[in-house]
């Protein structure tokens, strides 16, 4: 039984998000702001280069970090999707859809002179340095995490009968960043359900669609989530309820405030991905 209603990737590929709440459209950022200065202790999450694309009909449509707790690893991560249009003589269907790749197989593609490196998607490998650094931003991520849920979730996560709070309970520590997110979104997923706070988003309805389409890619076929929560800030007024009817026109729906005790500075909205 759905939770939320139907698959985010199909609705947006039905109608248009509605954005009209959202502040004036402006140029798009081409890369996130992960500075320190903006809110990334001990370790600024910087996402690496984006390595040619091996393909040149791709675009892109996002990065994002993930940092899994029981592994103790950090995985980069794009989302492409081709240029073609399918709706124009010599589109196709396929090559409009959005494609999550993990950084370190782009790496290998990119590299005329390594076929077997790309076949075998190789890892490269790190220095002792660098896996102490590791470390160490592994931990700033799960406390940044497990900080996020308390923020959202004051009494806890509802799930298997029981409220769940900390890093303990914290599988990853997620930031996703699209064209027109000024600041990475941060997420994270606690038994197969990805939490992720939306801080703001300024881009068109495109960049939108494009965003949630890419969003539901990582949730679906990287991290293979069930269901996608994202929280808004009431704060925001005009701005999160355009986000929220963005978001609605995109498959997602409302979630009842009896079903997860949020903070009420915050608005719920989910779907289910199965």
């Amino acid at each position: 039984m759905l939770l939320y209603g139907g698959s985010a990737r199909r609705q947006q590929q039905a109608g248009s998000a509605a954005l009209s709440g959202l502040p004036p459209t402006r140029a798009a950022f081409m890369a996130p702001d992960m500075s320190p200065d903006s809110g990334y202790d001990e370790d600024p999450y910087v996402l690496e280069p984006l390595p040619p694309l091996p393909d040149v009909d791709c675009v892109l449509l996002a990065q994002c970090c993930v940092e899994r707790a029981a592994s103790r690893r950090r995985e980069n991560y794009y989302c492409t999707m081709g240029k073609k249009d399918p709706v124009e003589p010599g589109g196709s269907a396929a090559g409009a859809m959005p494609r999550m790749r993990r950084a370190d197989s782009l790496s290998a593609a990119s590299d005329s002179g390594s076929s077997s490196a790309s076949a075998a998607g190789a890892v490269p490998q790190c220095t002792e340095g660098q896996a102490q650094r590791g470390y160490v931003g592994h931990d700033a991520a799960l406390r940044a995490a497990s900080e996020l849920l308390s923020e959202l979730f004051p009494e806890g996560v509802p799930s298997q009968g029981e409220l769940k709070s900390g890093a303990g309970c914290i599988a990853a520590d997620v930031r996703f960043w699209a064209v027109g997110c000024a600041q990475p979104w941060h997420a994270f997923i606690v038994d197969d359900v990805l939490y992720v706070h939306v801080s703001e988003f300024c881009g068109s309805e495109r960049t939108f669609r494009d965003a949630v389409m890419a969003l539901m890619e990582l949730a679906e076929d990287v991290l293979s989530c069930c269901s996608v929560i994202v929280a808004l800030t009431r704060a925001d007024g005009d701005a999160a309820t355009g986000l929220a009817r963005a978001f609605m026109y995109s498959g997602f729906e409302l979630v009842s405030p009896m079903l997860y005790c949020p903070s009420p500075k915050y608005i719920l909205l989910g779907y289910d991905a199965m």
